[in-house]
């Protein structure tokens, strides 16, 4: 029998209702009562496990507004702001805005790849998307049970067997009162390790009359300065270093060699920054392999770094398992520094070109990368 069919069976008799009609209609309960929705405001409690076994917590405060608009792909508007953190985040339905009172500036993005990335660090990690717009579309099973007060509702998914993820899961505690989610379990593992991502919602109020955010005035782009941010990153520390030389590192690979970056010169390099907790860092491998294999003959060279030493071992499985042909290395404490890994928001691409400068850093994959690639192979350096 399949792994994914066994955690099916397991959770159907835990869960005790099997996949049918009693969890579909409360699937439907709550997308009838997530319909009447406007405004939502409500404080969020987030416990992550992650594959690394390192355990984070956070919590926060965010206002949505629902946006029926088919240029709004998430559904919402929202600004959200992390407990301990100056900075705020918002979108507005078009535009993603990352905000410093302190400063009192903001940067901005419209790009795909900047706009999705806006939920992956800093307040739009409390952002809990399925509170709003409960997503079902990938599931393959569906569980209920409930209580005197909640449904619990969990969704399966299939195995990404490629990627060696399995038992993949989510528990959504469903309040009977509003028929809303009110906390979920995002569960997976990969590579013997666990991941466990907990949201909880208090203090929920819905369609206030008084909702205090006007998406359509936002008052900062008057009050506050635009800052420049670089290919949309949400103006991270690491964007410094465009135009400037690479700063130097000698890194093992993750078979034990030597590699120093003195070896590039006269040589196009592109860096990935990533980590094994990264899903979009790993989904985007294909795609520089890809580029990688195109461009090696004309003196394109291209590496991997992961620095969290937590994961590499998981990290090496994994390369191992997907036949990742691009050549990885170890981020040590000289590179983190050099390279802001602390603050850095993943994936983050790095091109280097021929005179040894960074032309090009990227928040992500975009067709960008491949173009400035070619601008750089062709220039004489």
């Amino acid at each position: 029998m399949r792994r994914s069919g066994l955690i099916t069976i397991v959770l159907s008799l835990m869960y005790g209702i099997a996949s049918g009609q009693d969890a579909k209609d409360i699937i439907n309960r709550v997308l009838k009562a997530q319909t009447s929705l406007k405004t939502i405001s409500y404080t969020l409690d987030r416990r992550d496990t992650l594959l690394t076994k390192d355990v984070r917590t956070m919590s926060g405060n965010v206002k949505l507004e629902t946006d029926d608009r088919n240029t709004n792909t998430m559904g919402f508007k929202f600004w959200a702001k992390k407990d301990g953190e100056l900075e705020e985040r918002v979108y507005d339905g078009y535009v993603a805005y990352t905000i410093n009172p302190q400063t009192q500036t903001y940067t901005l993005t419209t790009s795909k790849s900047g706009i999705s990335n806006i939920l992956n660090g800093g307040g739009g990690h409390i952002v809990f998307p399925d509170l709003v717009k409960l997503d079902t579309s990938k599931a393959s099973g569906f569980f209920v049970r409930e209580d005197e007060r909640n449904y619990y509702l969990t969704l399966t998914y299939p195995d990404y067997k490629a990627e060696n993820v399995t038992n993949r899961f989510k528990i959504f505690t469903i309040d009977k009162k509003v028929m809303l989610p009110l906390a979920m379990k995002n569960h997976q593992e990969s590579y013997g390790n666990i991941q466990d991502l907990y949201y909880k919602v208090r203090d929920l109020e819905i369609n206030e009359p008084d909702f205090k955010y006007d998406f359509t005035s936002l008052a900062f782009l008057d009050q506050y300065k635009q800052q420049v941010s670089v290919q949309g990153s949400m103006n991270l520390p690491i964007m410094t270093l465009k135009d400037h030389d690479a700063p130097s590192f000698k890194l093992s690979t993750f078979s034990g060699e030597m590699m120093s970056s003195s070896d590039f010169k006269g040589k196009v390099v592109l860096l990935d920054l990533w980590e094994i907790w990264c899903s979009p860092c790993i989904a985007a491998m294909p795609k520089l392999e890809s580029i990688y294999e195109r461009y090696k003959d004309k003196g394109l060279l291209v590496y991997g770094i992961s620095s969290d030493i937590r994961g590499l071992s998981a990290a090496k499985n994994m390369v191992l398992k997907k036949g990742i042909k691009i050549p990885m290395l170890i981020g040590n404490e000289q590179f983190k520094k050099d390279y802001y890994i602390s603050s850095i928001a993943l994936p983050m691409y790095l091109l280097i070109d021929k005179s040894g400068k960074i032309s090009l850093l990227s928040n992500g994959f975009t067709d960008e990368i491949e173009d400035e690639i070619k601008k750089a192979l062709a220039s004489g350096g």
